[in-house]
Parts: structure tokens; sequence; C-alpha cells
């Protein structure tokens, strides 16, 4: 049967066999895997998916990555029966993660096939499209995004710390939904330097969802000076709730630590940066026990030189350090500017009414 090379009739003879009971098909499958034209497995795999089998699929998808893993356009149709049913989902209760032996028999036969799908991934550009695929009227996407996931749930199962350190490379290209996702549950806590950088390196990406996800994780951890210091480096960005996540990351550095922090930004050449600091200034002033920091930094922020309107505001704001003589005195000038307007306004509604 598998020796014909029309796909329309392999198709519809695979269904006439597994019509009412598809595991009988079973017994037809390793032959045509093992022996069968690339068409021809690329039939049956498309077959298979029409069944929507997740159990059996997954099997079967298994054994033909195995053997067709050095081809792009079968692992095209392996993909979506490949560990069909492990959702990276940051919703609902997935800590835990799949258990390895409902995908694989050994932890060697997973890091094996993990390597199999960075040798597609290496052999692929971000996205292959396959047209016509197995029918004139198919098409089939295999896309490096696709490929990272799977990866990611082996090392997921595996709670292999080397082998996360390796996907880490591979990330940047997954879907930002599922690298959300990925950062949130798998890396959660990281568990290498290596895993940690890529986490901080994650607070100032593109993707609203990976920046949150990186500062939850981010905030459970005691970041070291260096750490800080690429938190610095991050206010660059003009990403509002991300400049709000780095400030509070550095807020949470010991005293002299933060003194430090927000001396090196008050003194920045770039804006962003100066802002940063300015902000970081009115929180310290409005904050009891980091007045000695606030007095000792005030110099730094009035030597800032032709300060723009937003920092004007800002440093305003931060030298509010007024006696209470001073600011009577002052709010009693400003009543009395306020009353002399008013009288003001009073003369010409006057003058209007008497014309």
């Amino acid at each position: 049967m598998y020796k014909r090379q029309d796909t329309t009739k392999l198709y519809l003879a695979l269904w006439s066999i597994g019509f009412y009971n598809t595991e009988d098909i079973q017994a037809l499958i390793p032959q045509i895997i093992k022996e069968g034209a690339k068409y021809q497995v690329e039939t049956l795999l498309y077959f298979l998916r029409c069944t929507q089998y997740t159990g059996m699929n997954h099997r079967i998808s298994k054994e033909a990555l195995e053997v067709w893993h050095n081809e792009p356009s079968v692992v095209a149709s392996i993909l979506p029966l490949y560990m069909n049913g492990i959702h990276l989902s940051r919703y609902g209760n997935y800590q835990e993660g799949p258990q390895l032996i409902d995908y694989f028999e050994t932890k060697e036969e997973a890091v094996r096939h993990y390597e199999y799908l960075k040798q597609v991934y290496q052999s692929i550009s971000a996205k292959e499209t396959y047209s016509p695929y197995i029918f004139f009227w198919e098409s089939a996407f295999l896309t490096r995004s696709d490929i990272v996931l799977k990866m990611a749930y082996i090392t997921w199962m595996l709670h292999d710390s080397a082998l996360r350190d390796d996907l880490c490379a591979y990330l940047p290209t997954l879907e930002t939904y599922m690298r959300a996702g990925y950062i949130g549950i798998v890396l959660n806590p990281p568990t290498s330097q290596l895993q940690e950088e890529y986490v901080l390196q994650s607070l100032g990406d593109r993707s609203v969802d990976v920046r949150d996800e990186a500062y939850k994780v981010l905030s459970d951890m005691t970041l070291s000076p260096e750490q800080n210091l690429k938190v610095e480096e991050l206010l660059r960005f003009k990403y509002s709730e991300m400049r709000i996540n780095a400030i509070n990351l550095l807020m949470k550095q010991p005293k002299e630590q933060l003194a430090d922090s927000i001396r090196r930004l008050l003194t920045d050449k770039v804006l962003e940066r100066r802002l940063a600091g300015l902000d970081m200034m009115k929180t310290i002033h409005n904050t009891e026990f980091l007045q000695d920091i606030y007095q000792e930094l005030l110099p730094v922020v009035k030597e800032i030189r032709k300060p723009n309107a937003k920092e004007k505001v800002l440093i305003e704001l931060s030298l509010i350090h007024i006696s209470e003589p001073t600011r009577q005195a002052e709010i009693s000038y400003a009543v009395f500017c306020l009353k002399k307007k008013k009288k003001k306004k009073e003369k010409h509604r006057t003058n209007n009414l008497l014309i």
C-alpha cells in the first residue's frame, strides 16, 4: 500500500483501515516510517493529525523524528503531533511541568530528541513554507519558534540546568507569549548565572509580557552589585512600566549601594538615566530612614547643568526641603499674590459694567 505514488489513494486507504479504530493501522506505521518515501510519510502524519488521537500520535511522531529529523519538510508534519497537549501557560497550575515518563522512555532519549530539534533549527530560516504540501490545496509551515517551543518542553520536564542554559541562546526566537511563560514558569527561579543573566536581559525586552515576567522573577532575587549595574543600563529605555520596575529593583539595594547608584544616574550623560536618578531622589526624600543619603546627594542634584523641562520639574520636587518658617512665609506670599490678582479681576469686571 505505501508504495503507491498517489497520495490521495494512500490517504483514503489509511482511512479505510483506521476509520472505526485508528489503532488498526499501527501494524503498518513502522514500515511506512522506515521504508516509505518522504511524501508517503508526510501523508501518514497528515492522516494522524486528522484523527486527533493525542497519545498514539505523539508516540508515532517521536518514531518519525528519529528517522526523518534531517528532512525539515517532514518535521513540519511531525511537530503538530509531537508532545501535543503540553501548555506553557502562565495561567493555571503548570508549575510542576509535564512528566518525562509520559513522553519519553528515558532521559537519554529526551536529550537525543532535544539535539535533533536543535539540528533542525540550525538548518532552516526563521520560517519555511512548503506549498503545495501533500495535496495541491495544502500548505505547511515550519518556524524556528515552533522548534524552540518543543525544545523548551523537553528542558521543562527534565529539570536539567545545563540544558536550560543551552536553550537560553535560542529563546529570543520563541514567540513572545510562550517566552514569557517560560521565564515565569521554568526559569522561576533561575538555577544558574547564565539563566539569571537571561532573565535580567529580558527586563528590557520589547514585549510587555516578557518584561513583566522577568520583573516578577527578579523581584524574588537578591541582585549582585554587577547585576544592579545592568539594571541601571536598562534605564536608557523609555518604556514607562519597565523604568518603574527597574527603579523598584534598584531601590532594594543596601543604603551605600543605593546612594552610589543614584549618584551614577544623576551624573550620567544620558537624559533618561538622569531622569531615573531624579525619580529616585524624589522617592528617598519621602522615606524617613533614607534622609541621610538624600542630604548627601542634594549637592549632586544642584550641579545638573542646563536641565530640560522634565528635569526641572523633578529637580524642584527633589529639592523640596524648606524649613517651616520659610514655608509659611512663602505660603503667605502666595496668598497675597492670589488676593491681589482677585482684586484686579473684580476691578476689571466693574469697569466693564460701567461701560
